[in-house]
């Protein structure tokens, strides 16, 4: 009879132990208080479960046998992180396969436009930051080769733009220094002659607008009004005592 009453109580203390303990994770899954999380790694495109655990002030991603994440991986939630070799989470700029990615102190990895240390860059949809000519809301605007975003007169290819202090590329008229510019539909600065709204204008060495002057080209000579407008129809004296008559289609035709 005692026997049978050791038995009995050893029986019902290991019921009791069982009910206490956490439930079992499915397909090694590690209890992490707080999220248990899936992670794809992009590289070969498995799919393992394990759950985040912070050491010594560090964020790892471990699963139930207790190998780390290590590289890019991606939650159920579409969220990207990355992993040092030793499975540290890391923050800030990160160069991956010769690219640059930016992860939050979260540890997400950003995309779009992001501003560090007072400069604006943009990422692309895998996180890559971009460099040369990005387009972002139907507007351009130019990376130099460290990703920073660029402002105000710029030289690319040869040819001037400029931008913006949001960075934006403008094209048209623009007012610079005092002086007007003209961009072309590229955003390329324009010098020359340059037609707009009917009337002709003349764009100097430097793409400032010419006023009040005498213009020598391999084509003739003309002659621009204190609006930058060319002259017709008309005669001007320069300082030197010179006239000038220019006729309908702006060129000189007389000079005395």
């Amino acid at each position: 009879m005692n026997t049978m009453r050791k038995i009995l109580c050893f029986m019902l203390c290991m019921v009791l132990c069982l009910a206490l303990l956490p439930a079992a994770c499915a397909e090694d899954e590690i209890f992490v208080p707080g999220e248990t999380v899936s992670v794809s790694d992009q590289a070969d495109d498995t799919t393992w479960y394990g759950g985040w655990k912070q050491i010594d002030g560090k964020w790892y991603f471990i699963d139930g046998s207790g190998n780390k994440a290590k590289g890019l991986c991606k939650d159920d939630k579409g969220v990207t992180y990355y992993f040092d070799n030793n499975g540290v989470m890391q923050t800030g700029w990160q160069k991956i396969a010769g690219g640059w990615y930016y992860f939050s102190s979260s540890g997400a990895m950003k995309t779009g436009w992001v501003k560090t240390n007072g400069k604006w860059y943009y990422l692309g949809s895998s996180g890559v930051m971009q460099t040369g000519w990005v387009q972002d809301g139907g507007k351009w605007y130019y990376m130099d080769t460290s990703g920073a975003m660029q402002t105000n007169w710029v030289k690319i290819g040869g040819s001037w733009y400029h931008f913006t202090s949001s960075g934006a590329m403008q094209t048209g008229w623009i007012k610079s220094g005092g002086n007007w510019y003209y961009l072309q539909s590229s955003g390329a600065m324009k010098t020359g002659w340059v037609k707009s709204s009917g009337k002709w204008y003349y764009m100097g060495e430097s793409g400032a607008m010419l006023t009040r002057a005498v213009i020598h080209t391999d084509s003739g000579i003309y002659a621009v009004g204190d609006d930058g407008v060319m002259l017709t129809n008309t005669t001007v004296q320069t300082t030197d005592g010179s006239h000038y008559h220019f006729g309908a289609d702006g060129k000189c035709d007389k000079r005395y």
